[in-house]
Parts: structure tokens; sequence; C-alpha cells
């Protein structure tokens, strides 16, 4: 899994709008090996990379 998490971390870059399937658009606030940080409407949420990638939770908006 790691490597996945380190090809999400090279996809995803920060202030980038993005789309989770559950909390709808957001903005990337920052981004390491293991966990994403999104403003979702003026609520951050730090979610695992690696559940993200298992789930196919997130795409670029």
């Amino acid at each position: 899994m790691e490597i996945l998490e380190k090809k999400a971390r090279g996809y995803f870059k920060e202030d980038e709008q993005v789309i989770h399937k559950k909390f709808g658009k957001g903005i990337v606030y920052s981004i390491d090996e293991k966990v994403i940080e999104i403003d979702f409407n003026e609520e951050r949420k730090r979610i695992s990379l690696e559940v993200l990638i298992k789930n196919n939770l997130l795409e670029k908006a």
C-alpha cells in the first residue's frame, strides 16, 4: 500500500480542488505520506490516504 500512498501524494497537490464521495467538494490543505487534510465548506478533515485509495473515495475536481 505504501507505493500507492506515495503515488497519491504525487497526484494530489495542496490548494487543489477535489471531490470526496461522501463529503463533496473540498480543497487540499496539506498532504503527507499517510494523511491528507481537506477543507470541506470550512470544516477541515484529516483522512487516511490508505482508506481513500482502498475505497476510491477521492478524485480531482
